[in-house]
């Protein structure tokens, strides 16, 4: 989950110069999509990188970031974020009250959506457009930059990236670094300047090389193999003190037992889900996320669980390694209707 720093956001927003607000997913695709928007608005619209803040939010915060903002004729794009169905209300109120602001809106996605969710919003806002796409970043660039040489690079790292493909040299060391808190402003610099990969980058994926095999031995040995109702082989992984990506871990292990999904606790309370190695699967893992309230992709998403008081107190007792009764009702359910 992204954590707001609400503070931070609150002091930034002061910005007087500030004419263009950004609300985008942390991941690699989010950062790709922020920078090709930065690229257009400083080639096109003549604003500087000052005039542009960028805020990294996820489905379960956007509706407290657009809280937040309180300016007036701004440009306000959201990119490669789906809305959260259980904020849906609160999000359209907030959508409305930026418009009468006088602010433009822009929501540029490649997520799963009710398609009565998008026409209630193409209502409200300026422009909204979801495609199924291996990137959001992909849409930004067709849509407002396709002009741009270097944004069209960005894109092809953006899609590699959040397809898995790791087809590019340096896209699983991109992947890696985009977890830090540390490098996401800082990689958000470089590509909106055209600077993809240097020196600094590749030192970073050297260190990054050492800790694979120990990593993958790690997830290997936690996976734990079930079958579904429906005969669906899978694997639960607790990778939650994993430091590699877990997405790529949970990938490592699919191949190794020949899976058809894997279901990942990454923290105490959230679950993510990614299909499998399986040839010719075709597994739509989105209604187990959707029943807790959370989306994504048919073929990745994720979800948070409300945990109740007591699991809270034996996670903190056990230093967060405690797997909830909560945790253990999602699994079953997967084992139920998948």
């Amino acid at each position: 989950m992204v954590k707001l720093n609400i503070e931070e956001i609150k002091r930034s927003l002061l910005n007087p110069k500030l004419k263009t607000i950004i609300l985008t997913h942390s991941d690699m695709d989010g950062i790709a999509s922020a920078a090709i928007l930065i690229r257009y608005l400083k080639l096109h619209r003549g604003l500087d990188y000052d005039e542009i803040k960028v805020l990294f939010v996820g489905p379960s915060t956007l509706l407290n970031a657009l809280q937040l903002v309180k300016k007036s004729n701004c440009g306000i794009y959201i990119t490669d974020i789906s809305i959260n169905e259980r904020h849906r209300r609160g999000i359209i109120n907030e959508l409305k009250r930026l418009k009468r602001n006088g602010n433009r809106i822009y929501w540029i996605d490649h997520h799963h959506w009710r398609e009565e969710t998008v026409k209630e919003i193409e209502k409200i806002i300026d422009w909204i457009t979801v495609k199924k796409t291996p990137s959001a970043a992909r849409i930004v660039y067709m849509a407002l930059n396709s002009s741009d040489e270097v944004s069209g690079r960005i894109a092809d790292y953006a899609d590699d990236i959040d397809s898995l493909t790791d087809r590019l040299e340096e896209s699983f060391t991109l992947r890696v670094l985009s977890f830090k808190n540390e490098w996401r402003e800082k990689l958000l610099r470089k590509f909106s300047e055209g600077v993809i990969v240097n020196g600094e980058v590749r030192e970073e994926g050297v260190k990054i090389r050492r800790l694979i095999d120990r990593e993958v031995e790690k997830a290997l040995k936690k996976a734990k193999i079930m079958w579904t109702k429906g005969k669906r082989k899978f694997a639960f992984i607790d990778l939650r003190e994993a430091k590699l990506p877990k997405s790529w871990l949970a990938r490592k292990v699919a191949e190794k037992y020949n899976l058809d999904f894997t279901m990942v606790l990454r923290k105490s309370n959230a679950i993510s889900l990614y299909i499998g190695s399986k040839k010719n699967s075709e597994i739509n893992l989105l209604p187990i996320a959707k029943h807790y309230g959370g989306g994504g992709h048919t073929f990745a998403c994720g979800f948070k669980l409300k945990l109740s008081l007591k699991s809270k107190i034996l996670n903190y007792l056990t230093f967060g390694r405690y797997i909830s009764g909560e945790v253990k009702e999602a699994v079953e359910l997967a084992k139920l209707k998948l």
